[in-house]
């Protein structure tokens, strides 16, 4: 267990001091999405289906935790080296490579006792996490377009219209 959150730590120290390939309002609004997703399909699956959980059953401040710190870490990790601009084939790559990542790092979770199964298969997570990924993408995607809809919106009405909003 202790293995697994050494390893989520220098992830989340790489994730702060990477050169950034996002904004600071993508970096925040794509993490508070990740986790909000994560934690809502956990509880589902893990408090309501009880098909997996994180080191014991129940709710765990160390699990809670872990969440917290793996959910946006990987996420920014993730988009902030998608190949937006390349072909659908290399950005199938991407994600079939984080796809690997994430089923070896679970198998490694799951050996530690830090992810538990009682109903779930790892096969499931393999055939979920493109899924999961394309929804990040799909994310920040919609995302950019708000923040450049909102651009357009300032700039065709002034400042005082999105003051006001605030």
């Amino acid at each position: 267990m202790r293995k697994v959150f050494i390893a989520l730590i220098l992830m989340a120290i790489y994730a702060i001091v990477m050169p950034k390939n996002l904004s600071r309002t993508e970096i925040y609004a794509t993490s508070f999405f990740s986790l909000f997703y994560g934690k809502t399909v956990d509880e589902l699956l893990d408090l309501k289906k009880n098909l997996y959980g994180f080191l014991g059953k129940g709710v765990d401040y160390k699990g809670v935790l872990a969440q917290i710190i793996i959910y946006p870490t990987v996420n920014l990790l993730f988009l902030n080296y998608f190949p937006f601009k390349k072909s659908v084939m290399e950005q199938g790559r991407y994600i079939l490579g984080w796809t690997v990542f994430s089923v070896v790092f679970e198998r490694f979770s799951s050996q530690t006792r830090f992810f538990y199964y009682t109903k779930w298969k790892l096969l499931y997570s393999a055939a979920l996490y493109p899924l999961i990924f394309l929804s990040l993408v799909a994310n920040l995607t919609f995302l950019r377009k708000l923040i450049h809809r909102d651009h357009q919106v300032k700039g065709s009405m002034g400042t005082d219209l999105l003051l006001r909003k605030q």
